[in-house]
């Protein structure tokens, strides 16, 4: 089975029976040259794999992605590839988003953390988004979210001593601190009303925090059920369950007033997002059959399904209702945004967005749905017609600099200058 996308770079090994490749759709396969069979297949890079180089006097070699990566591999005597370490570079993934307005301001913001531990705080209420102000967190940004009034931001940090800072979305500072996590925050979400904050963690375990005081903050319960990472969460509409979706291939349900679980319902192995509707009792989250499932939330198990979508990927990264809750947007391995009517499940959008989306939310209005992903932009879409509308990006390492005519770069180094903001015009 080949690649499911272009091939961006080739390298033999030194014995001249093994060939290694790298390819735009995220994957590094080692091929036997004698052959032509697939040795192995290594998947760890999430976004666009470019080049490839081979070390002539060991048995390691190096691959660089627009993940923001490069990372180390040592071939084994079967050629099977082990991964032994990953180097965070210049290109500045973004990993996490979230979308809010504040009441009491006339901005719209967006703020945005990514690999390299920066958070951004975006002005988008003008047609021309500009970077209000940018800071640099304790480690990457592993979760982030806001509470429902916009003013107070989470944001979890993907380091050893793990820890979940709370940002005043107003003044972009620091107000307070959640520690004493058994490893770094994966997911996060504040109830409807702001006033308890769920913390998913790499290991499995939720904790459930007090915030209204975001100062001196109380750990109210320990969820435990999950054993692998927690992909995400959300509350209820009324704040009575929370949900929570697993690498363990299982969405369980939880009463937040007892901090037990209520049922577990089995996953698609690639199920990385639940969402709660908005005002009414329904979730969503992707079953084993590879659909989509709206499903009721009740104190047990549903036997029925309210709604179906099929998510025509077998990867599922991010699910979202609108703010009216009548339309779901879902985005998977594919590169597209795909916008459902909740209760005819008829698609009515289908968005390109070109490259994985690690995050995704629509604007407090409902109009507009904003894309991430490894190019470090956010992409800016109007529903109404379906195109995208405005692209807000920081200054890369090389913006502007001109690249065509030039000599004496392979077609990798030209993409990978161009990836850091290089033009060929």
């Amino acid at each position: 089975m080949g690649h499911r996308d272009i091939v961006r770079d080739l390298a033999f090994w030194p014995d001249d029976d093994t060939l290694i490749s790298a390819s735009g759709d995220a994957s590094i396969r080692v091929w036997d040259v004698p052959s032509g069979g697939a040795l192995d297949m290594l998947t760890e890079h999430q976004g666009e794999v470019w080049t490839l180089a081979c070390c002539p006097t060991n048995r390691t070699f190096v691959s660089c992605s627009d993940d923001a990566t490069v990372r180390v591999w040592e071939m084994a005597q079967q050629r099977q590839s082990i991964l032994t370490s990953t180097i965070h570079g210049n290109v500045e993934a973004i990993e996490k988003m979230a979308w809010s307005r504040p009441d009491a301001l006339s901005q719209t913001l967006i703020v945005t953390g990514n690999v390299l531990g920066q958070i951004r705080f975006w002005d988008v209420s003008q047609s021309a988004g500009q970077c209000r102000a940018e800071f640099q967190e304790l480690g990457p940004t592993s979760a982030m979210a806001f509470r429902s009034d916009g003013r107070l931001l989470a944001v979890g940090n993907d380091r050893q001593s793990a820890t979940v800072r709370l940002w005043d979305a107003t003044r972009a500072e620091v107000i307070g601190q959640l520690g004493g996590f058994d490893d770094c925050a994966t997911a996060l979400c504040f109830s409807p009303d702001g006033a308890m904050l769920a913390c998913g963690a790499q290991s499995g375990q939720i904790t459930l925090w007090d915030v209204a005081n975001p100062s001196a903050n109380a750990l109210r319960y320990r969820l435990h059920g999950h054993t692998l990472e927690i992909n995400s969460m959300a509350f209820a509409a009324d704040g009575q369950r929370l949900v929570s979706a697993s690498s363990d291939h299982t969405v369980r349900v939880w009463s937040v007033a007892s901090g037990t679980e209520q049922y577990m319902l089995p996953a698609d192995k690639h199920n990385s997002s639940v969402a709660c509707h908005p005002t009414a009792p329904f979730f969503a989250y992707l079953a084993p059959d590879d659909h989509i499932h709206v499903a009721e939330l009740t104190d047990v198990a549903p036997r029925q399904i309210y709604q179906r979508f099929p998510s025509l990927t077998n990867i599922v990264y991010a699910m979202v209702f609108s703010p009216d809750g009548c339309r779901l947007a879902s985005v998977g391995m594919d590169h597209v945004v795909r916008i459902w009517d909740v209760a005819s499940g008829r698609q009515i959008h289908n968005l390109a967005v070109h490259q994985n989306t690690y995050a995704m939310a629509y604007d407090p209005n409902g109009q507009m749905i904003a894309t991430t992903g490894p190019d470090g932009a956010i992409h800016l879409w109007e529903l109404a017609t379906g195109k995208r509308v405005q692209i807000l990006r920081a200054p890369r390492l090389y913006e502007g600099m001109k690249v065509s005519g030039v000599s004496g770069i392979s077609a990798a180094q030209r993409a990978a200058l161009k990836t850091l903001g290089a033009m060929e015009a």
